[in-house]
């Protein structure tokens, strides 16, 4: 008779609550135990995967039916909820897709941008088509006008403003050339036999077909001690400068090719300044430069051969007149000749440096002036950059130099390249060589505060002597000349010859002119030759006052940033609260992906602890159910079949 244990199995699921390791369906609400399995099914997916993860039957967690299976293999068949926590307790992306729709469905219902609550609000679908158009049109449109915007600004267009009469004028450098560049001493003195001996040697290379391509002025000038330009002391007759007298000795000379000796006037040599003095200003005249000038132009009868190879050559002087301390611009200069007036208009130009379209920095260049053997310096101008360069290079290539451009002190010690030392072929391939030395893209670049000047040039003739019958005032000019010959040329001068009458020494020995002023014999007078040889030149300015030019970006960033503004709430009508509304959006994805990310990985630490409580008890009852299944209620052993009978 078999024995009945079903009131143990009742009194032991009363107790227990479990059967074979399955909650009781009347226990499970009073006791509060659920299943692993259950808790597995239950828990969430891992984020991306919709689909519920497969877990184990049941059926895997209970014995084998012999009862051979030890329990530590039960219990490593149950799944690790640790184990498994970082993969499946995240929240569902379906959870994720609702709240990122919900964030941006509550933006566009709530948004200024145009358009986009229609869009979002439309009762059809026709009229959000129709919204969408208009959405995508305002999108293109301010795309397109913001594009131009920026385009507009990069190109930095300049405003330029005029402040008339900002400051006092300031006197501009005068520097004035023989157009005719050799002077002829007096035909008995030493310099004019020497001036014969270099007219020798330029023959002579000429014939040997040496210096075919270099005129006699040009041979002249590479010649570092040939005397044969004009002297200051016989170029400048009378100076007035501001008002005041000056001489000569207040010009500063250099030798420049093509014209020879060049007169620079120097104020500091007169101890006086640039600009005009008060008192000058409230006498309310034109402070000027007068300047008179014997240009010596008549030459011994011997002598017919053109000495400068041209025919484009005036008798008269190259007037330069530049911004103060640089160098002579031979390519703005003025032929004058006669009586010759100019009116300028001084300007100070200030352009933006930061635009980088200008130079602020200023070179000064150290020039070397071949006439005298010194050094000087000069304020660098746009075209000294692309010489200095050209020469340098030369230099380095050929060790020689042009003499067509300026000569920097550093390289002076070289000989010129055409005085006819070099071999022609040698010159034009190292010349051909020098120019892939430099590069000169960066002296295109103009100086951001610079003069500018404006010349208003009147002549007339002069000097009107049977007009006006200065006769004897001529006569003392020609004295002081013949004067200075006299102390110059070893009491040698042959002026008289010139600046008389033929007959005037017909009857007797040659006469001096301070003589001929002193008898008062004005019919002496050749006034062809004061005519010929003597101008006038009168500098002044057109105001007491310069004017200063300023330049100011004309579309600054707040203008940009204004247009930018206005384009945005025409086109998409965004404004500052719409900015402020794409931070809130941005904040709120923040807070979902934190809530994906973030929030179950400090759920996993929970569901941990809770799992391995849940392991905990689960042994316990697996321990307790082995030996039950081995021993039964009342402590005997069971043979397997009643096991599985028990099981079952």
């Amino acid at each position: 008779m078999s024995r009945d244990y079903g009131g143990r199995d009742r009194a032991k699921q009363a107790k227990y609550g479990y059967v074979f390791g399955r909650c009781h369906p009347e226990q499970s609400n009073t006791n509060k135990v659920t299943t692993i399995e259950s808790r597995i099914s239950q828990a969430p997916v891992a984020a991306g995967d919709c689909n519920f993860l497969s877990v184990p039957p049941p059926s895997s967690v209970y014995p084998h039916p012999q009862g051979d299976v030890s329990v530590a293999s039960s219990l490593d068949s149950i799944p690790s909820i640790s184990s498994a926590s970082s993969q499946h307790f995240k929240l569902n992306c379906h959870q994720v897709m609702n709240r990122v729709g919900t964030t941006l469905i509550r933006f566009s219902q709530r948004s200024t941008f145009h358009g986009l609550n229609h869009l979002a609000q439309a009762r059809s679908a026709h009229r959000r088509i129709f919204w969408l158009a208009i959405s995508l049109f305002a999108s293109i449109g301010f795309f397109t006008n913001l594009y131009f915007l920026i385009y507009k600004y990069m190109q930095t267009p300049i405003l330029t403003n005029v402040l008339h009469d900002a400051q006092p004028f300031i006197y501009p450098d005068v520097t004035f050339c023989f157009v005719n560049s050799i002077y002829f001493p007096p035909r008995n003195s030493s310099a004019y036999q020497e001036l014969v001996r270099h007219f020798s040697a330029y023959d002579q290379l000429v014939a040997k077909g040496l210096n075919n391509k270099i005129k006699l002025s040009d041979y002249l000038y590479m010649q570092p001690h040939a005397n044969y330009t004009h002297p200051a002391w016989s170029a400048v007759v009378q100076c007035h400068y501001q008002h005041q007298p000056c001489n000569w000795q207040h010009f500063d000379v250099r030798r420049l090719w093509p014209w020879g000796s060049c007169f620079t006037l120097n104020a500091t040599k007169m101890n006086m300044k640039r600009d005009i003095r008060h008192r000058e200003i409230k006498k309310k005249f034109r402070p000027d430069f007068k300047l008179i000038i014997y240009k010596a132009l008549d030459r011994p009868a011997d002598f017919t051969r053109d000495l400068h190879n041209g025919v484009d050559l005036p008798p008269g002087i190259a007037l330069m007149i530049h911004e103060p301390g640089t160098f002579p611009p031979r390519d703005e200069c003025a032929i004058v000749n006669g009586c010759t007036q100019v009116d300028i208009k001084m300007t100070w130009v200030s352009h933006l440096a930061h635009l980088s379209k200008c130079s602020s920095k200023r070179d000064i260049l150290d020039l070397f002036d071949i006439g005298s053997g010194t050094s000087y310096s000069v304020l660098a101008r746009q075209a000294d950059c692309i010489d200095t360069i050209v020469q340098q290079s030369v230099a380095l290539e050929c060790h020689c130099l042009i003499h067509s451009l300026p000569i920097s002190n550093n390289i002076s010690h070289l000989d010129f390249c055409f005085n006819g030392r070099f071999n022609i072929s040698y010159l034009n391939d190292c010349l051909l060589r020098s120019q892939a030395h430099f590069s000169v893209e960066h002296c295109f670049l103009d100086l951001c505060e610079h003069f500018s000047m404006t010349r208003v040039v009147s002549q007339s003739s002069y000097p009107g002597i049977r007009d006006r019958f200065t006769h004897r005032d001529w006569l003392r000019v020609l004295a002081g000349i013949e004067v200075s010959e006299l102390e110059h040329f070893g009491n040698t001068s042959d002026l008289a010859e010139k600046a008389l009458l033929p007959h005037a020494n017909a009857t007797g020995p040659p006469m001096r002119l301070t003589e001929v002023v002193r008898q008062g014999r004005v019919d002496l007078l050749n006034t062809d030759f004061v005519e010929r040889n003597f101008l006038m030149l009168r500098i002044q300015p057109s105001g007491f006052f310069m004017d200063k030019v300023l330049e100011t970006v004309e579309y600054p960033l707040s203008h940009l940033l204004s247009d930018i503004g206005g384009c945005v709430g025409l086109w998409i009508g965004a404004s500052l609260i719409t900015l402020f509304e794409c931070v809130d959006l941005v904040l709120d994805m923040a807070e979902s992906w934190s809530m994906r990310v973030v929030g179950p990985l400090r759920l996993t630490s929970r569901w941990k602890a809770q799992a391995d409580q849940k392991r905990y008890h689960l042994q316990r009852m697996l321990v307790e159910q082995q030996r039950l299944w081995v021993t039964g209620f009342d402590g005997r052993l069971l043979d397997p079949g009643q096991t599985v009978r028990q099981m079952g």
